[in-house]
């Protein structure tokens, strides 16, 4: 491959991409090739390189090499300093994954502080055969085995199609120089091992099977994008029931849907059993919030949400503003005659009870929750409004108003209590 079609297929990787590009470099060829590429095609670039400080003197070398680079080719660039144990002391985890979360995370602080449109990075074609592989050894279904995107929205891969060969051609046609990781050189980690050893070993047999395997994963790309299509409710935060049975593939929805939240394979199959007889009130925590079984579904509840703001507004008491109160049967507003500070609004609490207009006697809030079928997130993200001196509750949002403290005809002014007005658009 020439170094002209080289960066043909780099320019066609970004030609629809509007601003600037975080570029993550290392010095070694393939990021080296990536910064030089698309700083040839005329693309708007900041770069960020992370010294690990795991290689000693080597580490160093490398992140000099990259500014020098940067500097030459005049790119800004940021050199960052990682402490990997520190982050492994609090996260646990591999050396190797310590290192792949705190870059990315890096690179993604850089995108949202420059406003930049796209996170380059120089995964290559031969990068995707051995992610196939690496998850082929682990277990895995479709996705996993499709490989990596070229461009996630987020994310973009412009050497995805292009293999280590052709981009050590493109640095020697342009005299580019390199810095090479003596760690790869060794078979340590998994990846390392199947680079050095298992694919020169399988190539022996089978010249072609890098090509073959690229395209498989092109196929299956494909597919995922059609079976994305087909499964398109296990793509919300809700998953009904009668999608799962629908889709004649229990197991396969639910991880689908529950995956994208962190959800663990013994989840995953302690979930898919009790699809099969399905009942309200269990859940299961994941990475990212609950899962939980409702009467219509599975919901997912990320816990960090709250319940919408309320706003007070005042009125004037006129008939028709006491027509329009007795009219409102949706429990959606609060009225009152007292000023607001009269008030507080709370969380629901264990044991809390209302008297509802209409009724005699009290009503456990629970037990009105209960009859109105609300799922564990409605129940968490439930308020009732108290009177601030007794305590006593008056209102259960949405659902029940007390018979106590009601608007009077004689009250001059009417005080509302509700979600704001969202204004109609022109």
């Amino acid at each position: 491959m020439t170094a002209r079609e080289f960066e043909r297929r780099v320019a066609d990787s970004v030609c629809g991409i509007k601003g600037e590009i975080v570029v993550g470099v290392s010095g070694g060829a393939d990021s080296t090739a990536l910064l030089v590429a698309l700083h040839a095609v005329g693309k708007p670039l900041f770069a960020v390189t992370c010294d690990f400080h795991l290689r000693g003197e080597e580490s160093t070398r490398d992140r000099r090499f990259v500014g020098s680079l940067c500097r030459r080719l005049g790119v800004e660039c940021l050199e960052a300093d990682i402490d990997v144990e520190g982050w492994r002391r609090e996260h646990g985890g591999s050396v190797e994954m310590a290192c792949r979360d705190t870059r990315y995370a890096l690179f993604r602080r850089t995108l949202r502080e420059r406003g930049a449109a796209r996170i380059a990075v120089a995964h290559n074609a031969d990068d995707n055969v051995e992610t196939l592989l690496l998850n082929l050894f682990r277990g895995t279904g479709i996705e996993g085995l499709r490989g990596m995107e070229p461009d996630t929205g987020e994310i973009i891969r412009p050497l995805l199609g292009i293999g280590r060969r052709g981009i050590l051609e493109y640095l020697a046609e342009k005299g580019e120089e390199f810095v090479t990781d003596s760690t790869n050189l060794e078979s340590e980690y998994r990846r390392n091992f199947i680079r050095n050893r298992v694919l020169p070993l399988i190539e022996e047999r089978w010249p072609g099977m890098r090509d073959a395997v690229a395209l498989t994963q092109r196929n299956l790309r494909g597919e995922a994008a059609v079976l994305r299509h087909a499964l398109a409710p296990a793509q919300e935060n809700i998953l009904p029931w009668k999608a799962i049975r629908r889709c004649g593939d229990a197991r396969t929805m639910i991880h689908r849907f529950a995956s994208r939240f962190g959800a663990s394979a013994s989840q995953i199959d302690e979930i898919t059993r009790h699809s099969a007889a399905p009942r309200p009130g269990c859940y299961w925590p994941v990475r990212d919030g609950e899962i939980s079984s409702e009467r219509d579904g599975l919901y997912f509840d990320s816990l960090t949400e709250e319940a919408p703001q309320l706003q007070w507004t005042a009125m004037e008491n006129t008939p028709a503003a006491m027509a329009t109160i007795r009219a409102d049967r949706s429990n959606t507003a609060f009225y009152s005659s007292r000023k607001p500070e009269n008030y507080m609004l709370r969380g629901v609490r264990a044991g809390d009870r209302i008297a509802p207009l209409g009724m005699k006697g009290t009503m456990a809030v629970s037990d009105i929750m209960k009859d109105a079928k609300l799922t564990r997130r409605q129940k968490r993200l439930a308020r009732v409004l108290c009177d601030a001196a007794t305590g006593e509750i008056l209102w259960l949002e949405g659902l029940k108003r007390s018979r106590h403290d009601l608007v009077a005809p004689a009250d001059p002014v009417i005080f509302r209590l509700a979600k704001p007005l969202t204004p109609e658009m022109p």
